[in-house]
């Protein structure tokens, strides 16, 4: 825990940027609402991304007056939502999607409990009017200082059922948009293809360049689950792949999260350690942004689910209880943007097969001096995985900025696990109910809450001179096991 060791390097927070939320018109309930602040408050989210910006249930475009009419365009709900992500100090990524029913070619190709339309435009022209008029209607809103400082995405997973035309046709889509847009003002930022699977990305980037379109990022999802057989460590792989195919475009994953299990293991401590996983898993690919999928279970594709737990993709449940991934990020929160070097001291053969990470960072916060240590027990469904038996040595004195700063034996200790953090345990216990009391609700809360206890580092028999040189300090983690060591260093006098 050196600043600096040679091995020190910057820790990219790059999950914080962005959150994803279902689709576009669950931003006008109160429940939403509610959760976004808290996630906003909470983890620091500086965008949100959803579906259906132009859904027939936001009336973003209606029917003429009389048959034959030009159809009319409406904006209230698109502003209803975007000052309400103003206000609280968030901006949209505008995915332009899905296709309004007096636009499409085929209004009954539809995705979706809320009937998202997935067929290209009718009039390819009525579609460029659309995205200029809306492109207009937020700059002369909202200004084109703040509107410069969104991203705008033309659609969702083209190659993935949300696009009935061809992939020429998504190209073709895109390719109108971009330019639209430009034409508003060439400060408006705009990127594609929005693809599942990390797919397209060489084509893409071909198309634009062939045809000089205006892009100045990419986007893609990925979870998990794409990757066939699962790999603990698929995501960085499928990362560093895809950046270069579509290099030097800057690369964003616009969706992903612990994955498209099913059932899916969303509401377990499973997803707490595939994030803890992925955030040090990640960083020596300079990814700037990923977005999780998504901020809450007030979400709609099949429809609402009542259970309080269903393996939602949400973080928070749909009556705001956080689920282990959420807590996950609070304590990533807690981290600052250096990380220290980790050396593992185990035979190759353990380290080969081992289920464990570790790694270091600074504090967010300078004040006290506080380091921590991040301990995973992580393995993708399916592959053994068993309760292990970390040992942690710590130099005892450090020098920053000329300062000798020595490391204290008092130390806190955060879990999440199933029995730490988890709020479906409770919920289990009381037979699953589908139903919930505001008492239950309550007390489901509670039960999601961190918990720190004090723990003690050791010391080994004193070093020559009476200098202890290390500290020490051993721990067990279950499978999917979080825990992360807060050490305080104070100075030395």
């Amino acid at each position: 825990a050196d600043p600096a060791d040679p091995g020190t390097t910057e820790f990219r927070h790059f999950w914080e940027l962005m959150v994803g939320s279902g689709h576009a018109a669950l931003t006008l309930r109160a429940d939403w609402r509610a959760y976004m602040r808290t996630a906003r408050a909470a983890i620091g989210f500086e965008y949100v991304r959803f579906h259906g910006i132009f859904d027939d249930d936001m009336s973003v475009v209606l029917a003429g007056a009389q048959p034959g009419d030009a159809p009319v365009y409406s904006f209230h709900n698109v502003d209803l939502a975007y000052d309400f992500l103003l206000e609280i100090g968030m901006r949209p990524l505008v995915e332009l999607s899905f296709m309004p029913e007096q636009l499409a070619s085929n209004a009954s190709a539809t995705m979706f409990h809320y009937r998202g339309g997935t067929s290209p435009p009718r009039d390819w022209t009525a579609w460029a009017d659309l995205v200029d008029a809306f492109a207009r209607h937020l700059v002369a809103r909202y200004g084109i200082q703040e509107v410069s400082a969104w991203m705008f995405e033309v659609w969702n997973e083209p190659n993935c059922g949300f696009w009935t035309g061809s992939q020429a046709d998504y190209f073709h889509l895109y390719n109108l948009t971009a330019r639209t847009l430009k034409a508003v003002s060439p400060l408006l930022r705009v990127g594609g293809p929005a693809t599942c699977q990390s797919g397209w990305l060489p084509e893409f980037k071909a198309y634009v360049t062939e045809h000089d379109v205006p892009v100045d990022f990419a986007t893609t999802h990925e979870y998990p689950s794409d990757v066939v057989p699962a790999k603990r460590g698929a995501l960085r792989d499928v990362v560093v792949r895809a950046q270069a195919q579509v290099a030097p475009l800057e690369l964003m994953y616009s969706e992903f999260n612990s994955g498209l299990y099913t059932p899916g293991f969303h509401d377990d401590p499973h997803g707490a350690a595939f994030m803890v996983f992925n955030a040090a898993l990640l960083q020596p690919t300079g990814i700037p942004l990923m977005s999780f999928w998504c901020v809450s279970d007030v979400f709609e594709e099949q429809g609402f689910l009542s259970a309080p737990f269903h393996e939602g993709y949400g973080f928070q449940t749909q009556h705001g209880v956080a689920k282990p991934v959420f807590r996950a990020m609070e304590l990533l929160r807690r981290s600052g943007r250096t990380q220290y070097a980790v050396v593992a001291r185990t035979s190759q053969a353990v380290a080969a097969n081992s289920t464990v990470a570790v790694f270091a960072t600074d504090s967010r916060d300078p004040r006290p001096d506080i380091d921590y240590v991040y301990v995973t027990n992580y393995e993708v469904e399916g592959r053994p995985i068993k309760t292990e038996h970390v040992s942690l040595a710590m130099p005892a004195k450090r020098i920053v900025a000329g300062h000798e700063q020595r490391l204290s034996t008092a130390a806190s200790l955060t879990r999440i696990d199933a029995e730490h953090g988890y709020a479906k345990k409770a919920w289990l216990a009381w037979g699953s109910p589908t139903y919930l009391s505001a008492a239950q609700v309550q007390a489901l809360r509670d039960a999601s809450q961190l918990t720190s206890e004090p723990v003690t580092l050791s010391s080994p028999p004193a070093a020559p001179g009476g200098q202890d040189a290390t500290l020490y300090y051993s721990l067990s983690v279950p499978p999917l096991g979080v825990a992360v060591l807060a050490l305080l260093w104070e100075p030395v006098v």
